[in-house]
């Protein structure tokens, strides 16, 4: 994890040159950060499907998250093997 996070840091540092909040765990790139969440508990980060026109042009809000719980639940009910972290530096 400390590597990961020292990856995250030297990107940071090297690509984004005027953001106070580079250094924030919330800022303007924090949809990854979600989507990312959304894969380890096998939900899919697509909310907004079948629309695709909306999945690629409009913005995701909280009511783009509402069904998460029950998504999650149902899936839980038929899972025979344990969750697994996917192996990605957030």
């Amino acid at each position: 994890m400390e590597q990961d996070i020292e990856q995250v840091r030297q990107w940071k540092n090297a690509h984004i040159h005027f953001e106070p909040t580079r250094g924030s765990g919330v800022n303007v790139r924090y949809q990854k950060y979600i989507d990312i969440l959304l894969r380890d508990l096998e939900i899919s980060p697509y909310r907004k499907m079948p629309n695709l026109f909306a999945e690629i042009f409009d913005r995701y809000n909280c009511s783009d998250y509402k069904n998460v719980l029950e998504e999650y639940n149902r899936n839980k009910a038929s899972r025979t093997t344990p969750l697994r972290p996917l192996a990605v530096a957030t």
